[in-house]
């Protein structure tokens, strides 16, 4: 339930978003245009920096709009299951991809 409408401000918060949101949504999609990109390239140190900073830029909007909020607005399961979905599988993403580029470097004797 969240990803439509999170996706939707991504897309249309560029045009009508204030001007300090503006920049962390131009962060956060230049972050998700990055990982489309960086998918097909083999795992480097500098592929495993760009998705932890996604991370970060992907959250910085949410945090900030959600900071200006009561907590108890966001105490609701369509909230909290896709929201912490999201951050539970991208962090395990990110802990196999530290895994694998460790792997790769053994293999190829970078250690």
């Amino acid at each position: 339930m969240i990803l439509i409408p999170w996706g939707l401000f991504l897309v249309t918060g560029i045009f009508t978003a204030e001007t300090n949101y503006k920049v962390m949504i131009v962060l956060a999609d230049v972050s998700l245009i990055l990982l489309a990109y960086f998918s097909a390239k083999p795992m480097t140190r500098l592929r495993i920096i760009i998705e932890i900073l996604a991370f970060g830029l992907l959250l910085l909007p949410f945090i900030v709009i959600a900071a200006g909020w009561p907590l108890r607005t966001f105490s609701y399961f369509l909230f909290i299951a896709p929201f912490s979905t999201f951050a539970v599988f991208y962090l395990f993403s990110l802990g196999r991809a530290i895994g694998v580029y460790r792997k790769l470097k053994v293999k190829n004797g970078r250690e």
